[in-house]
């Protein structure tokens, strides 16, 4: 369920990015306060995105059995908050 709720809001972000991407790159700003609005809005609807992608990473990750964790037998070895980083570059 996780993977299809994160698929539909990722095509939802993307949607609306591409869409004020279209009107940034098609001069619909009538003035420079609205190309920065406009740049702001796709900046977070990018943003938004990544932490969506690092939340279903993280689930991906959580849910596939480690094999050092089976080995010790703990089911909570990465619940210690790393891999918070995914090392992708900023959407921006």
């Amino acid at each position: 369920m996780m993977d299809s709720f994160a698929s539909v809001l990722r095509d939802k972000l993307r949607t609306d990015m591409n869409t004020h991407a279209d009107d940034l790159a098609s001069g619909m700003c009538r003035n420079f306060e609205e190309y920065q609005k406009l740049c702001g809005v796709i900046q977070g609807l990018a943003l938004a995105e990544r932490y969506l992608l690092d939340l279903v990473d993280a689930q991906q990750k959580d849910e596939e059995p480690d094999e050092s964790d089976t080995a010790r037998g703990s089911s909570n070895a990465r619940s210690n908050g790393t891999g918070r980083n995914s090392g992708r570059a900023s959407p921006y």
